[in-house]
């Protein structure tokens, strides 16, 4: 049992996104700094407070899914 917790510490960055839920890999990108201004057509509108797309999640999960 150890040696298996070992070795799931030991996992490369990629094989850890590989074994990500799609919830997961929403959360972490979300993480990473997102200019609404860039990605979203209701920027202008000033949608800060008022955001309709998950706060960018929506934008990544749609990215997340799309065939290239």
């Amino acid at each position: 049992m150890i040696e298996i917790l070992e070795e799931r510490k030991k996992m490369k960055n990629i094989e850890r996104i590989k074994t990500m839920s799609e919830k997961e890999l929403i959360e972490l990108f979300h993480e990473i700094p997102f200019d609404c201004a860039d990605q979203c057509p209701d920027f202008g509108y000033g949608c800060l407070e008022t955001c309709t797309h998950d706060c960018g999640r929506e934008f990544i999960r749609n990215w997340l899914n799309a065939e290239n």
